[in-house]
């Protein structure tokens, strides 16, 4: 799969790859019940027969890495938990599905995701402010096909536009490597960075070309002025 990281003055991705971790967080017998649980999932997608079960041993192994001091993946405690109560609801399945993979990925590959620096303000509520996002690419290469998630939280009270350099809210995107390029696109996404009741459309930065790799930065300039623009409007609360 490709990688595709979200930033929403928040970061996380979505993918998968081999390799260990150097110092369990598991213990030997949930350790057992994980490596089963990915197993499982990389052959059958979950069904209603399989979800509840799937999802409560997910749940024990986010509690377990989140114990360790671990970052856990937005929605996917909320994920595991849906399923355990409506595990009849099989619109809730492919997100499931992809909760594994991404806890996969930070089990097999802990260099995977890179570091976020994001400028924090303080900013002025309904004033307009330039925000700045630098991503430290980690050990995952990002490739053509791979890119940023522009999410935003559900309860934001502004909104992006990428079509106009010269106007108000206009992010852009820019790569340290000269040989990267950028397309815009956009993917569903639902939750705390999405859509509250159900995923609703929000804009991506994918690379269409060169390849990003571990060390390189990304800059995702929220409100860049650079055409003469104010910046971003930020919420009113």
């Amino acid at each position: 799969m490709k990688t595709l990281a979200r930033l929403a003055l928040a970061c996380c991705a979505l993918a998968f790859g081999p390799g260990a971790v150097a110092e369990d967080y598991l213990s030997e017998t949930l350790r057992g019940q994980v490596e089963s649980l990915k197993a499982e999932a990389r052959r059958l997608p979950a069904t209603p027969a399989n979800a509840r079960a799937r999802a409560a041993t997910l749940l024990r192994w986010l509690n377990a890495y989140a114990l360790a001091g671990r970052y856990v993946p937005v929605n996917a405690t909320s994920t595991a938990t849906r399923v355990l109560a409506y595990p009849s609801r099989t619109g809730r399945f492919g997100a499931l599905d992809a909760a594994i993979r991404e806890m996969t990925l930070l089990d097999e590959r802990p260099d995977a995701i890179g570091r976020l620096v994001a400028h924090s303000g303080p900013f002025e509520a309904r004033s307009y402010a330039t925000v700045r996002q630098t991503y430290t690419v980690g050990g995952r290469d990002i490739e053509p096909g791979g890119g940023f998630v522009i999410a935003r939280h559900f309860m934001t009270g502004f909104a992006y536009q990428t079509d106009d350099p010269a106007g108000d809210n206009y992010v852009s995107i820019r790569s340290s490597n000269p040989a990267v390029r950028f397309a815009k696109s956009t993917t569903p996404v639902a939750g705390m960075h999405g859509g509250f009741r159900g995923a609703v459309d929000m804009l991506v930065f994918r690379v269409i070309s060169g390849r990003l790799t571990a060390g390189e930065t990304v800059t995702v300039t929220y409100g860049d002025a650079i055409g003469g623009g104010r910046g971003l409007l930020m919420p009113s609360f």
